[in-house]
């Protein structure tokens, strides 16, 4: 069964769980994203990061 593409949206703010688990992203995939230059903000020991920053990023990858 297929799931449909996530859906990351522009102007909301996500828990790094939740983005992780919206792009079914592993722990290694995350940590390849943030070296490549994903933004990331912390409040404590939590990290968020901006649905906004997050589109600028993938915007910015080349296309495979």
């Amino acid at each position: 069964m297929s799931h449909p593409p996530a859906i990351i949206e522009a102007g909301a703010v996500y828990a790094k769980a939740e983005l992780r688990r919206r792009l079914r992203w592993s722990e290694s995939a995350w940590r390849s994203a943030v070296r490549a230059g994903l933004p990331v903000h912390r409040q404590g020991r939590q990290i968020f990061i901006l649905g906004d920053e997050f589109l600028a990023f993938i915007r910015s990858r080349p296309s495979a």
